[in-house]
């Protein structure tokens, strides 16, 4: 990826990666480009996305030069400064 656009690109990497942990290597790997800061989570602060929320599957890495223009997600009754995990299947403020 990083031979193939710019150092000042904004490129987001987003989907299912299908990890048990942030610390495996693609994940580390990816670090050194991507960015996976802040870790957004739900209202209870479970950050994982697997169906049994005990893994985090799915990410949302925007490179560097992107981070700049990332917003909490806010919503009348609720406040994710981090951004929203959310499970389409249920309300996300049950």
């Amino acid at each position: 990826m990083q031979s193939n656009f710019p150092a000042n690109a904004w490129v987001v990497l987003a989907g299912d990666f299908n990890t048990d942990s942030r610390t495996e290597s693609a994940m580390t790997t990816f670090d050194s480009f991507l960015s996976d800061n802040p870790v957004p989570a739900d209202n209870n602060g479970n950050s994982d996305t697997s169906e049994h929320r005990n893994n985090p599957h799915d990410y949302v890495l925007p490179s560097f030069s992107f981070t700049n223009a990332e917003t909490a997600s806010v919503f009348p009754s609720h406040s994710f400064p981090n951004g929203l995990v959310f499970d389409s299947r249920f309300t996300p403020f049950d």
